[in-house]
């Protein structure tokens, strides 16, 4: 599916020197969730992650599970970004990646390892094959 709303895309931030400085184009919802749906679990909630908090995978791939304070319903972002708001289905999704764990990286890969940026570029092409999208859209 080409069209879609961008899922990185956030009120006030702009993505145009990304995108440009990168030569490649984000990944729609539609493309993000497709390309994930054919990896594993553990990479399509971090991707959905992405999605619901307009961060990068790389950025949540460092996410402490001393960043999320469910009692209050927010998520601390990377320095300069602030805080997110959980809604209902980030919250769900995060308790998921979580589990019994009070510790640690909140995403963690199959093998139960923090999610590298290299290890993120080869799950998604490996996905974004499997789905039959463009090479040149990246999550």
């Amino acid at each position: 599916m080409q069209g879609g709303r961008n899922g990185c895309a956030v009120e006030g931030r702009s993505l145009r020197g990304i995108t440009a400085t990168m030569g490649c184009r984000l990944a729609t919802t539609d493309q993000g969730e497709d390309g994930a749906a054919r990896s594993t679990k553990e990479f399509a909630n971090l991707i959905l992650a992405c999605e619901l908090m307009g961060c990068r995978a790389s950025e949540l791939a460092k996410l402490q599970i001393s960043d999320i304070d469910f009692d209050a319903g927010t998520v601390r972002q990377p320095p300069g970004i602030g805080r997110v708001e959980m809604t209902y289905r980030l919250s769900g999704l995060l308790r998921e990646a979580v589990g019994d764990r009070t510790d640690g990286a909140v995403f963690l890969s199959k093998k139960g390892n923090r999610w590298s940026r290299p290890q993120i570029g080869k799950s998604f092409r490996e996905g974004r094959e499997r789905a039959g999208l463009p090479d040149d859209i990246v999550v």
